[in-house]
C-alpha cells in the first residue's frame, strides 16, 4: 500500500509538472501570436485611414491649384469669384467653405461670404506662411468665421500672370464630414480613433465620444515624425491603452496625425488561464486525486491479473 502510494505520487509529479508547464508555455505562445495579429490588424486599419486622409488632402491641394488659375478667381470680379466658389463648394460637400482673402487678410469672395467683413486672416500662421513660402499650408482647427462650421483651413497663394499677388485662396475641410466619412470605414472592437492637429488637439474622434489622449502621450506623438507606438507604460496616467499613430505624409508643414488607441487583448483560453493563475493549486489537486485513488490501485491490479492469468 505504502509502496503503491509512493509510486503513484512519483508518477504524478513526473507527469503533472511538465504537462502543466506545457499548458502555460503553449498559452503564452498563442497569446503572443494573438496580440501580434491584433497589432497587425490595427496597423492595417491605421494605414487605411492614413491613405484615405492623404487622398483627401491631395484633392484639396489639387483643387487649390486649379482654382488659383481660374480667371474668375484672379480676374478681379467679385461676383464671378463668388459664383465659382459657391458652385465648387456645392459640388464638394466635404468642404465647409472656399474663399479668397486679399493680401491684407480681408475676405474678398467665397462660397460663404460676408458683405461686411469683421475680421482678417492677417497674423494667422497658415495665411502668412502661404504668402511667405508660396506653397500649400494648413491652419489650426477652428470654427469657420464665415461658415460657422468646424473646419481645418488649407491655404494657397494666388498670383496674376504678371506675378502680382492676388491673395490667399483657402479651402476649409469640414471636420463633421470627415468624422462621418471615418465612420464608414471597417473597425475593430475596442479601439478609438482620432485626428489630431499640429498642436495635439483632437479634431475628431471616431468610435468613441470620450476619447482622451494623456498629455505626455500627445507630446511623444508630436515629437516624432515617423509612425510609431506610444505604450501605456510611458504615461503617468496608466490608462491601460497603447497609442498607435501616423502623421499625414502628404503635408510638408504643420502635419496632422491620426491616432488609434487600443487596449491589448487579455483574452486567454479558459483552461490554460486557470492553470497559469492557480499553478500550485492544480498540482495539489492532482496529488490529492492520486492519493484518493491510490488505495484502490492494488485491488484493481489484482483483479486484472485474475482475468489475465486465471490460473
Amino acid at each position: 500500500m505504502k509502496r503503491a502510494f509512493i509510486v503513484m505520487f512519483t508518477i504524478t509529479l513526473i507527469f503533472a509538472v511538465p504537462i502543466s508547464t506545457l499548458f502555460i508555455v503553449s498559452n503564452s505562445i498563442f497569446q503572443n501570436y494573438y496580440e501580434k495579429k491584433e497589432e497587425e490588424s490595427i496597423s492595417t486599419l491605421l494605414a487605411m485611414y492614413n491613405f484615405e486622409t492623404n487622398q483627401i488632402v491631395a484633392n484639396i491641394k489639387q483643387n487649390l491649384t486649379i482654382l488659383s488659375q481660374d480667371p474668375t478667381i484672379t480676374g478681379g470680379n467679385k461676383s464671378d469669384c463668388n459664383e465659382t466658389l459657391s458652385k465648387f463648394v456645392s459640388q464638394n460637400p466635404q468642404y465647409a467653405n472656399a474663399a479668397l482673402f486679399l493680401p491684407d487678410g480681408t475676405p474678398y469672395c467665397g462660397a460663404v461670404i460676408s458683405d461686411v467683413p469683421t475680421f482678417t486672416e492677417t497674423g494667422d500662421p497658415y495665411f502668412e506662411n502661404a504668402i511667405k513660402t508660396r506653397t500649400y499650408t494648413v491652419g489650426d482647427y477652428r470654427i469657420g468665421r464665415l461658415s460657422f462650421k468646424p473646419l481645418v483651413p488649407f491655404g494657397y497663394p494666388v498670383y496674376k500672370s504678371n506675378g502680382n499677388l492676388v491673395g490667399v485662396l483657402t479651402i476649409g475641410l469640414d471636420i463633421n464630414w470627415l468624422g462621418n466619412y471615418y465612420q464608414s470605414f471597417p473597425t475593430i472592437p475596442g479601439i478609438s480613433i482620432a485626428l489630431l492637429d499640429q498642436n495635439g488637439a483632437i479634431l475628431k474622434a471616431v468610435q468613441s465620444i470620450d476619447f482622451v489622449i494623456p498629455s505626455d502621450v500627445t507630446k511623444e506623438i508630436l515629437a516624432y515624425g515617423t509612425p510609431g507606438i506610444v505604450p501605456d507604460e510611458i504615461s503617468d496616467t496608466q490608462s491601460g491603452r497603447d497609442f498607435l499613430y501616423i502623421k499625414l505624409t502628404d503635408l510638408e508643414n504643420n502635419p496632422l496625425s491620426i491616432v488609434i488607441s487600443y487596449e491589448k487583448s487579455q483574452t486567454q483560453p479558459v483552461f490554460t488561464d486557470f492553470i497559469q493563475s492557480n499553478f500550485i493549486a492544480v498540482i495539489i489537486a492532482i496529488i490529492a486525486l492520486m492519493a484518493i485513488i491510490t488505495p484502490f490501485v492494488p485491488k484493481t491490479i489484482k483483479k486484472l491479473n485474475k482475468y489475465v492469468n486465471p490460473n
